[in-house]
């Protein structure tokens, strides 16, 4: 998607308030602050959700983590993403949960890593 320096699509111009409205609807600069943050590794909720819901047997995760998982099918993407990483002892300090993805620090959640978008 481009930005338009104008709002008016002529060449040679830059309006600068044009210019950071169209950044801040586009979650553009939500996006520059969340990786600023240090929330480098992004997976999309809904991958991790489907993903996780679908499998019986985890055979890397211990048996209390299964359980806990187990009782959190129920709930939406976002906050069943929320509640594995609680129940995983990731510090809320390391992620970010945002309407369409997981943002994580490096490292904060190694059993993640392979589902990195």
């Amino acid at each position: 998607q481009c930005i338009q320096s104008t709002g008016v699509g002529q060449p040679a111009g830059f309006n600068s308030r044009v210019v950071q409205q169209q950044l801040r609807c586009s979650g553009t600069s939500e996006v520059v602050a969340i990786y600023q943050a240090g929330f480098t590794m992004r997976i999309p909720i809904a991958f991790i959700s489907e993903k996780l819901k679908a499998l019986r047997d985890v055979s890397f995760w211990p048996l209390l983590l299964k359980q806990r998982l187990s009782v959190c099918r129920h709930l939406p993407p976002g906050p069943f993403v929320s509640k594995l990483l609680e129940v995983a002892c990731v510090p809320e300090r390391r992620f970010a949960v945002g309407l369409r993805m997981l943002w994580l620090k490096v490292g904060a959640a190694p059993f993640l890593a392979d589902l990195e978008a």
